[in-house]
């Protein structure tokens, strides 16, 4: 079943607003807020953090992670707090909300939103070892753009299960439900009050044949291409030197051939930030 009527359907309700918008999480609302207070200070932060046990966890567990490199083991918030910083926990619970958007009793949705999730990890650890190597774009947020480059596949993938479409017709239609979800996650986080950077790389992500002005984009795109290494998509991508992005931006210097050495020496790395954004 060809499901482009149905999809071009839904993007009208998001233009219109007649399609609800999942809101941000309590708790990333919370930090999100917190964080923008002139007067928040790190023991007030710990106060609205510790109201949500799992977040103080995984905190925690992203404070030992590769992300900041600490020698030593971390096992309470205020150190995970003083160590990760106000910036940073902001874009940990943004992090975190993603993984509460990804919970749901229909087991068809559950099983598409856990494929959804598994590529959002990948991206973002992959995201965070390129811009890490390159030096020029902040890791933590390479890592937070590459968690949302494809957050608008959450509530598409929602709607279609609620119609009742079976697997096979979204896994047929996966490529044009994926065209179809980057203008609805670039309108999620615009309404959830997130960065212009961010909401380009919603809208410019897997737009192989050009450049684009907001280097995070390229970076999230090659961290993409990266990501679909042995996977039936990727004999459809560009060749890695044909895509433009060395030559576009003085922060991929490295060229194709040593982009690729570079992931695979970086594998330990890799797993240890995936395991890291895995936990909750």
């Amino acid at each position: 079943m060809k499901l482009i009527p149905i999809l071009l359907q839904i993007e009208k309700e998001f233009v219109s607003g007649q399609f609800t918008i999942p809101a941000l999480p309590t708790i990333a609302l919370k930090v999100k807020q917190a964080v923008q207070d002139p007067n928040m200070d790190m023991a007030k932060l710990g106060q609205v953090v510790s109201l949500d046990p799992p977040f103080t966890a995984f905190l925690i567990n992203i404070a030992n992670s590769p992300l900041f490199r600490g020698v030593t083991s971390i096992d309470s918030l205020p150190n995970a707090l003083g160590r990760i910083g106000l910036e940073s926990t902001r874009n940990s619970a943004m992090i975190f909300a993603v993984r509460s958007l990804l919970r749901t009793r229909d087991p068809l949705c559950q099983k598409l939103l856990t494929m959804v999730w598994k590529q959002s990890r990948q991206v973002a650890a992959l995201s965070f070892v390129i811009a890490r190597h390159n030096k020029t774009i902040d890791p933590d947020r390479a890592l937070v753009a590459g968690m949302f480059h494809n957050i608008g596949m959450i509530p598409l993938l929602v709607k279609l299960a609620q119609q009742k479409h079976t697997e096979q017709d979204i896994m047929d239609n996966w490529a044009q439900i994926t065209k179809t979800s980057k203008n609805i996650g670039a309108r999620v986080l615009a309404h959830w009050g997130l960065e212009e950077d961010l909401i380009s790389v919603a809208k410019g992500a897997r737009q192989w044949s050009q450049s684009h002005e907001e280097p995070l984009v390229d970076l999230i795109n090659l961290a993409i291409w990266h990501s679909l290494l042995g996977q039936a998509e990727f004999k459809n991508l560009p060749k890695l030197a044909d895509l433009g992005y060395f030559d576009s931006h003085p922060m991929l210097e490295t060229d194709a051939s040593e982009s690729l050495m570079f992931i695979k020496e970086a594998k330990e790395e890799l797993e240890r930030m995936t395991q890291a954004l895995n936990r909750s």
